[in-house]
This record gives C-alpha cells, structure tokens and sequence, in this order.
C-alpha cells in the first residue's frame, strides 16, 4: 500500500508543538538502532573487503552499545554461534573507520553470551511460535537486533528492503520482549500491514504512513528513515494514529508530535486557504 500527501502544511503549525530529536524512548531507541544497523553494515564491508575467507564462512553478525556508548560488532559462526569469527568497535558512527578490529583470540563476554542467547529465543519464535505474525515479503527481509540496556529487554525485528534502489519500506516490524532474567515476555507489533513508499514518492514533499497497532512513531519508523535518510527525496515524513500525529522532518532529524484534532484543524485550515 502506498500513501504520499502532497501539503506543506508544517510551515504552519503553531509553536506549541513539541520540536525534539530525543525526546520520548522511542526516538532515543531509533537514533540507537541506526547506530547498531551502520555499525553492522560497515563491519561486513571491511569483512568483504579484507578479511574475504569470514565474509564467505556464512557468518551471522549482531551489535549492540556498551558501558561506554561505543558500539560492538560481533561476527559469528552460522553454525557455531559461540565462536567468534571478529569483532568490532566503532566510537564515532556514522563514522566508518573502525577503532578496533580483532580477529584472533576471541572469547565471548558475558553480555555477547546473553545476546546470542535472546537471539536465538527470538529467531525459534520467529520461524515457529510466532511464524504467522510475520508476513513473508518477497521484496524485504527480516532483521533482528537486541537490546538489553533497558527494560524490559527486547529484540526488535523490522523489514529492510532487499532491493537497491527499492521503495523504503514501513511495517512487518515487531518487539519481543524479556524480563531481567531473559525469559521471554511477549510479542509486540508495531504496525498491522505493510506500507511502501517511493524514494523520490512521485513528487511529492510529505508522505505518510499509519498505525493502529502502536504509539505515535515506532524506533522501527525512526530507524528506517534515517537508514534511508540519503536516498530520500522528500521532506517530511507523517504517522498518523486515532490520537497522535508524529511528523519527522528528515535532514533535520528532528519531530514534532501534535494531538490528532490539532493536526486535524491545521490541515483544515490550511485546505481552507486560511
């Protein structure tokens, strides 16, 4: 399903809306998982590019954030999930360079084992318990990443398109969540369809999706735009829910969240040349 509007209509809000690029913890976790996503993606390019006999091993990769806001990227066997076949550390991302890269003498830490563990809980519920809730896509393909720093702790799974160039793709995103201990919580789903949307979305300034399955703007949302951020030929991106309207403004990674009825009789008014 694709949706475009073509209004400026956010030149008129009001200053009383909330402008903000951290604010709520779903902003915060999407900033997050964009950090983890291009750490991945640099660390498999270096692997293709230098270390070419663990780029054709079949390897699995996660990241995730340590005490000290440095993000680690770990590659490990597909089949042997305790063996570490590399790892990363990244500081400045979304700065390539690497400051770290080991390959040798490599033992996983306690947090890396808690992962892998969650990991593989989420990827079984995935293909088994929960196969149903995810809707097979022949143009996106799943991505799981965990993140325990807070709880409850999560894997978060959403759907990156498989085609370069492709449409930016909105939905078939979930949360599985773990107590402290690590046992599995629930599954929480973020959109209830798939939306899709152009790059360049046919000319038009704004585009906009729906929720009726989670709050304002999901980090899946967040996540997705700023992955795409540079392929983007639009503006402003619009979420719209029965109670809320998040509104990301793109280069400025920033947004603005607005109560429906105010969105509402703003757009009104503005159709109504007032």
């Amino acid at each position: 399903m694709k949706k475009i509007i073509r209004i400026t209509f956010l030149l008129l809000i009001t200053s009383t809306s909330a402008i903000s690029q951290t604010g709520p913890e779903n902003i915060k976790e999407g900033f997050l998982l964009r950090r983890l996503e291009l750490a991945s993606s640099f660390a498999k390019i270096d692997l293709k590019s230098n270390y070419k006999s663990i780029y054709k091993s079949g390897f699995q990769d996660f990241s995730y954030q340590n005490e000290n806001n440095e993000i680690i990227t770990v590659i490990i066997d597909g089949f042997d999930h305790r063996q570490i076949l590399a790892r990363y550390k990244f500081d400045s991302i979304p700065i390539t360079t690497p400051v770290e890269i080991k390959t040798s003498e490599l033992l996983l830490s306690p947090t890396e084992e808690i992962l892998i563990k969650i990991l593989a809980d989420a990827t079984n519920k995935i293909n088994n318990q929960y196969k149903g809730n995810f809707k097979p896509s022949s143009t996106s393909y799943f991505r799981a990443i965990p993140i325990i720093s807070n709880e409850p702790k999560k894997v978060i799974v959403y759907s990156k398109s498989n085609k370069i160039g492709d449409d930016i793709v909105f939905g078939n995103d979930y949360e599985l969540q773990y107590d402290s201990i690590y046992n599995f919580i629930s599954l929480k789903e973020f959109h209830d369809k798939l939306t899709s949307i152009p790059f360049n979305a046919n000319g038009g300034m704004v585009t906009v999706h729906e929720h009726e399955t989670s709050d304002e703007i999901s980090s899946t949302d967040v996540c997705t735009i700023l992955l795409n951020k540079d392929k983007i030929q639009w503006k402003q991106h619009i979420v719209l829910n029965p109670e809320y309207v998040a509104i990301f403004m793109v280069q400025e990674e920033k947004y603005i969240l607005m109560l429906r009825e105010e969105f509402d009789e703003t757009l009104k008014k503005q159709r109504n040349g007032r």
